[in-house]
């Protein structure tokens, strides 16, 4: 490694924070012993730091899972409004092909009335 390289890893190493954790001597022994069997770990700052981002990933995962499901559930009831729409529509336009079936009726009468009265009219 060059000094060039080692100055710049210095400079990256200043910029970070530490952060202390208490711990008892038994769980400090059982993290050395998990991370000396570990094939994924090679310090417990290592395993620490995986922990923590995957406990703050789950955390956001979460949150953008209530996110889905709220909105899942707001077009759930916009769905359902719709499909509510959508049948009172239909027993409208249900009632409106009665009165369009029953005004038909009637012209068919008010035309056979009038051809009687024609009739009528003519044998006189």
């Amino acid at each position: 490694m060059s000094e060039e390289d080692d100055s710049k890893r210095q400079k990256k190493e200043n910029k970070k924070k530490l952060v202390g954790v208490r711990i008892t001597e038994s769980r400090r022994k059982k993290w050395r012993s998990f991370v000396a069997e570990s094939d994924e770990y090679n310090s417990m700052a290592e395993m620490m730091r995986s922990g923590v981002k995957k406990i703050i990933y789950e955390s956001e995962e979460d949150t953008d899972a209530k996110s889905i499901k709220k909105k899942l559930d707001t077009i759930a009831d916009r769905q359902v409004r719709h499909i509510k729409n959508l049948e009172e529509f239909r027993e409208e336009n249900k009632e409106l092909f009665e009165q369009i079936d029953g005004a038909r009726e009637i012209a068919d009468e008010i035309v056979y009335i009038q051809n009687e009265i024609s009739d009528y009219q003519e044998d006189k």
